[in-house]
């Protein structure tokens, strides 16, 4: 889904009143503007328009939603009309967990979610099996040129429960052992990967630090410590808490994931991650 799009879609139905007049606004079919809309509130999970044959109104999810799409959607047109020597632009994705926005804890981080054509391509990682989760490939592109960064964040609050994060991340865990038993193995992360750099750019520089942690023996102590301690998560009360236990465990998961991996392969020399 591009949620870009989506988004603009969705700021323009909100405007016209209804499905159909925003169709006839954009110029696109009815069916594709109640498809976009529908793949939108399945992303998050929540309904974010009130239909009824004679109306149509935003839900409460639905109007903060709507207000974080129009400031950003506006920054947004102002840089690509701008004349920049940027190829790309960070957004900041803004945590929220267990109904708060977390300010605190290091949670909220930018991703590269706008490029413009023809100056970047998604990283190459590893081969993924049939029906998992294409996890890297939705904030980790190589950009040919200098990344910019935009003011406005992209609210990233999925209103699913805890259950629903506790399942992806199973999924998430599952697919950075693979990562990192391919980096172990091979000395890098893909065939076509974001280079580690300290001084680099943002992603460059995590890349940098992602490196140095994974050698790491006390690594999810270690995660549990910057967030909840130098990123001053403590300060969210139990959402904080919460976060940065189980941020904490899902590196733990990731390293016994990779442990169970390395003891297949010394069972199988054959069996390479590729």
């Amino acid at each position: 889904m591009d949620r870009l799009e989506a988004m603009s879609i969705l700021v323009a139905v909100v405007d016209a009143g209804s499905l159909s007049a925003a169709s006839r606004q954009l110029a696109i079919p009815l069916a594709t503007v109640s498809r976009k809309v529908g793949e939108l509130e399945a992303h998050l999970k929540t309904r974010l328009l009130q239909r009824t044959t004679r109306q149509l109104s935003l839900t409460e999810a639905g109007e903060s939603y709507v207000a974080s799409c129009r400031r950003l959607l506006e920054e947004i047109e102002e840089v690509v009309l701008k004349e920049t020597a940027f190829s790309a632009f960070l957004i900041v994705k803004q945590v929220y967990f267990l109904g708060r926005k977390l300010t605190f804890g290091g949670f909220s981080f930018g991703a590269v979610l706008l490029v413009r054509k023809g100056k970047a391509q998604f990283e190459k990682i590893i081969e993924e099996p049939a029906g998992t989760m294409d996890m890297e490939v939705h904030e980790r592109v190589i950009v040919d040129g200098e990344v910019g960064k935009l003011k406005t964040p992209l609210i990233h609050d999925d209103y699913k429960d805890l259950g629903a994060w506790i399942d992806r991340h199973n999924k998430y865990s599952t697919w950075e052992a693979r990562v990192r038993k391919q980096f172990f193995d091979t000395g890098r992360y893909g065939q076509e990967s974001i280079q580690p750099r300290l001084f680099g750019n943002t992603q460059e520089r995590r890349r940098f630090l992602k490196k140095m942690l994974v050698r790491m023996p006390f690594e999810p102590f270690i995660w549990f410590f910057y967030n909840y301690v130098i990123k001053l998560g403590f300060l969210e009360g139990r959402p904080g808490w919460t976060l940065c236990r189980m941020r904490a465990q899902h590196v733990f998961q990731i390293r016994a994931k990779l442990h169970e991996l390395n003891k297949a392969s010394r069972r199988s020399p054959a069996t390479r991650v590729q």
